[in-house]
């Protein structure tokens, strides 16, 4: 897969990635190790904010995912306007 576009917060432990094909890569640091998750974009509900993003998953062993970032992309508002 390849990346289109990438949002990282203002600490860098947590990233969403738009992938080719309509999926996401969610990244996030959990103790002393990262977790990643591949998915499509419709098992993503996006929630934006002027400064922060919610990403909340149809995987319910996966925990949300809140972003503080000083100007969230374009793509990644778009989302939160399609979900």
């Amino acid at each position: 897969a390849r990346v289109e576009a990438a949002a990282y917060d203002d600490k860098g432990r947590t990233a969403v990635a738009k992938l080719d094909g309509g999926k996401l890569l969610i990244a996030k640091v959990m103790a002393d190790g990262v977790s990643a998750r591949v998915m499509g974009q419709g098992q993503a509900r996006v929630h934006a904010g002027k400064r922060n993003v919610s990403l909340t998953f149809g995987d319910l062993g996966y925990p949300s995912l809140n972003m503080r970032l000083e100007n969230p992309p374009a793509w990644l508002t778009e989302l939160g306007a399609q979900s």
